[in-house]
């Protein structure tokens, strides 16, 4: 050991993510086969002959001292040290360090259940010389921790902290145990909040002072998640953790019980099952396999137990059945319940008699459920939802099954609590009965929520913008079908400067929807609901008037295809103003729920209705009116990433300026725009970010791979209408014919199928293969090589990885596909088979 070595474990976490369990404990102190996580490390401290353990203690502390004390039971000394104010991970271990002169030290989190080989980490960590060494392991999903990318001599490059399932790096993950010297300790300053991963460890990259990982080799489990708590209980019960043994004698093989246990006659116990002392089992019942029962239970007759565990002094009635369930203690759960599969019951809950607890759902402390009751769903607002609620481009999710109108009541609940009272907000939708369902139950969350609330129906999205902007409104939330699948919806927020919200924001909104701290005003603070007239007029005035000078458009002949979208409401009127010579086609006022909305047989067939009517070009206009694509008689195709070129060609043969664009833009487009002479800054594939970016460089436009524009002289935000305008510009002065012989892009997709489990690892290893070449770390990996280039992304909800090779011909970029497909395949074999 390292002289005289000291352990500070960090005991104060709050385990907000376990709620309700933590509701009335600190995290460390859950019960793990019916002993505290705490409890576990302090004894596998003692194991290594660590005699002085210092718990820095915040949440509920009480708990942690009254039952540890002196640390004398466990043969330790243990003091405790109290924050007044929250000091953070870092902040906490200093004050620590401080009161005791601690020069050096083993910091272990609390609130985690490992078996680390400490002698080995001592040992590895004084080779090392590092000022830290940090305990990692690998694990399947990253995005709920902090991600650690390190070299070939293990020394850590690069940290992300709870990146989303889709930036992961790696699937290396830190553990929240580390060896820490001096010169790291120092650092860190006094009585103030400083945390170890989000200031002290960039603070050392940022000194180039070396922090080296160790990979923990035994057993790693942090229980974030109710599905984890269960796991790590089911793993210790199952004997898959040998250091960590449940306390007990063995009955039957794989049957361990307490002192002083009273089964009744005709008691079936299928293994792996665990009860605690004091506990009397009904004659008749039936328990297992997987159940886990605390001290001074009481379970009475014809009782069935499955999966399921249940924390100390909880009374179970007759005849009640719990399949897959956690109970907290002193519980009382009357004759003829039901407690289904993944259901969580808080601490001192009543629930009466022949009620059904359904499937998910949360039941906070101390609630009392009524006989005859059948719960459907959490007590405090909400159902099952992912960990995750936004995407690059909003809330995506398939309507009555993933957005539910009781999910979508929340959603606009927790976007009303991160406004806060009395804010004011517009909404609009596209023109789908999906949409407009979706969109009143929000509306119900934000009312609810003490949020003011213009409902704009239904209009093309730049016009909700420009509304917005006129109002001046504090955000707006657009509800549409979703591009490629019309069974889902996407919800987008907006801010008041009428971009989409950024991640910070979107973070704040899903840590209140899913901490489920929804703000619920009272009756004098609720919202009310105003119906705007005439919310398309500003919109209209602003956008004749930055385009008056193209009026008498009459000598294009053009077939505008509004493909059932928003744009009917608007384009009689853009006709008429512009003069324009044209057909409409697929106007409606409301789509049909399962027509695609951007069908590639309107691209197929453009060409021949052009021919028929001698019409000089097709426009076909997306849903929202956000992007359109350009069909010429000819055949030729302007969508996606040529509409970016076109308009940017266009616009820079008048003024020399900056670019921005989506890392997902083609790499040739984006050299044949520097080529033009344009500085091309690429940014995330946000919106919002985009557009920020556009606006803080001053830059001539900004744009994405999906043909998304936003010119800022010419509209408020990406604006398929002012797209379509400027498009018109270019023909007229025929500018795009040069533009489709300067873009020689050949670009190719592939889809790999690829289990969850599998993604980040092998995302991972694609990565450290990439040395020599270049490669972007920005929604996903861009590996850089000499005939083209490739970008890997993780689909965000499917378990598969998508492929888009680019190069200079057809065959290179080809070439380039099949070699990292088959890769990838083989990888997933390999991994999968051991």
């Amino acid at each position: 050991m390292m002289g005289n070595l000291s352990c500070v474990i960090m005991a104060g976490g709050e385990g907000s993510r376990l709620r309700p369990l933590t509701a009335n404990r600190p995290k460390p102190m859950i019960p793990i086969v019916n002993t505290p996580i705490l409890e576990y490390t302090v004894k596998l401290l003692k194991g290594f002959n660590f005699k002085n353990l210092i718990f820095t203690l915040h949440y509920l502390p009480r708990f942690v001292m009254d039952y540890f004390d002196d640390g004398s039971k466990w043969g330790v000394k243990i003091n405790h040290s109290l924050e007044d104010k929250p000091l953070g991970t870092a902040g906490g271990v200093k004050a620590v360090c401080e009161a005791h002169s601690l020069d050096r030290m083993l910091v272990w989190s609390g609130d985690v259940l490992a078996s680390a080989d400490v002698n080995e980490l001592i040992k590895d960590h004084q080779k090392s010389g590092s000022a830290v060494t940090m305990v990692v392991t690998k694990v399947e999903d990253p995005s709920e921790f902090g991600v650690v990318v390190y070299d070939d001599n293990y020394r850590v490059v690069k940290f992300q902290e709870k990146p989303s399932k889709y930036e992961a790096l790696s699937n290396t993950i830190n553990c929240g145990i580390y060896l820490l010297e001096k010169e790291a300790l120092d650092l860190i300053p006094s009585n103030r909040e400083f945390d170890f991963s989000k200031d002290l460890f960039p603070l050392l990259l940022k000194k180039d002072i070396p922090i080296s990982v160790w990979l923990l080799k035994g057993f790693w489990s942090d229980i974030g998640t109710h599905a984890q708590y269960h796991k790590t209980n089911m793993d210790l019960l199952n004997n898959r953790v040998l250091e960590f043994q449940p306390e007990g004698k063995r009955i039957l093989e794989g049957v361990v019980v307490r002192d002083d246990v009273d089964i009744r006659e005709n008691v079936e116990l299928i293994p792996p099952v665990y009860i605690g002392h004091r506990t009397r089992i009904g004659r008749n019942s039936k328990l297992g396999p997987n159940t886990i029962i605390g001290d001074g239970c009481t379970i009475e007759s014809d009782v069935k137990i499955t999966n399921s565990i249940l924390w100390n002094n909880t009374w179970v009635g007759n005849s009640v059945n719990i399949e897959e369930a956690i109970i907290g203690e002193k519980c009382l759960i009357w004759d003829g319940t039901q407690i289904l599969n993944g259901a969580i019951v808080g601490d001192e809950c009543k629930i009466r008699k022949y009620s059904t607890i359904k499937p998910n759902v949360k039941i906070w402390p101390g609630k009392i459920i009524e006989p005859y009751s059948i719960v459907s769903s959490n007590l405090k607002y909400g159902i099952k939802w992912p960990n995750y609620l936004f995407l690059y481009n909003g809330i995506v999710g398939q309507v009555n099954l993933e957005i539910t109108p009781e999910m979508a009541t929340k959603i606009g609940g927790a976007i009303g609590s991160w406004l806060g009272y009395n804010k004011i907000v517009a909404i609009g939708r596209d023109n789908t009965l999906q949409s407009r369902i979706v969109k009143r139950a929000i509306i119900s969350g934000l009312l609810a929520s003490g949020v003011k609330v213009e409902d704009l129906k239904d209009l093309p999205l730049p016009a909700q913008i420009s509304h917005l902007l006129n109002r001046s409104l504090n955000a707006g939330i657009y509800v549409s079908s979703n591009i490629n699948q019309p069974e889902q919806v996407a919800i987008r927020v907006f801010d008041y400067d009428g971009f989409d919200i950024d991640s910070k924001d979107q973070r704040k909104i899903e840590s209140i929807f899913f901490r489920e701290e929804l703000h619920r005003a009272p009756l004098e603070y609720m919202g009310s609901l105003i119906y705007p007239e005439s919310n398309l007029e500003f919109y209209l005035r602003e956008l004749f008037k930055r385009f008056s000078y193209l009026r008498g458009l009459k000598d294009i002949r053009m077939v505008i295809d509004v493909n059932e979208g928003s744009a009917y409401s608007i384009l009689p009127s853009l006709i008429d103003f512009f003069e324009m010579d044209a057909i409409v086609l697929n106007s409606r006022s409301q789509r049909s729920p399962l027509r695609p909305p951007w069908s590639l047989d309107n691209l197929i067939k453009m060409p021949k209705i052009l021919n028929s009517i001698d019409a000089d070009c097709g426009i076909i206009l997306d849903e929202n009116c956000e992007r359109i694509a350009i069909v010429t008689k000819d055949g030729k195709v302007y969508s996606g990433e040529k509409i970016l070129a076109l308009i940017s060609y266009h616009l820079l043969r008048r003024n020399k300026k900056r670019i921005v664009t989506a890392t997902s833009v083609s790499k040739w487009i984006v050299e044949a725009l520097q080529e033009l002479g344009a500085e091309v800054f690429k940014v995330s594939r946000n919106l919002g970010d985009i557009a920020r970016r556009t606006i803080s460089m001053d830059a001539l436009l900004g744009g994405d791979e999906m043909g998304r524009i936003f010119i800022p002289s010419k509209a408020h935000t990406f604006d398929g209408i002012a797209t379509m305008l400027t498009a018109l510009e270019a023909i007229r002065e025929e500018t795009h014919k040069e533009v489709y012989e300067l873009i020689k892009l050949n670009k190719l997709v592939s889809r790999v199928s690829v289990p969850q489990n599998l993604r980040a690892e092998i995302l991972s290893h694609l990565v450290r293969e990439a040395k020599g070449h270049t490669f972007e770390l920005l929604d996903g990996v861009k590996i850089e090589e000499e005939i083209g280039s490739l970008s890997i992304v993780l689909d965000p909800k499917e378990p598969l990885i998508e492929l888009n090779a680019e190069a200079k011909s057809e065959d290179q970029a080809e070439k380039l596909l099949r070699n990292y497909t088959q890769s990838i395949m083989e990888m997933v074999k390999k991994l999968s088979e051991g």
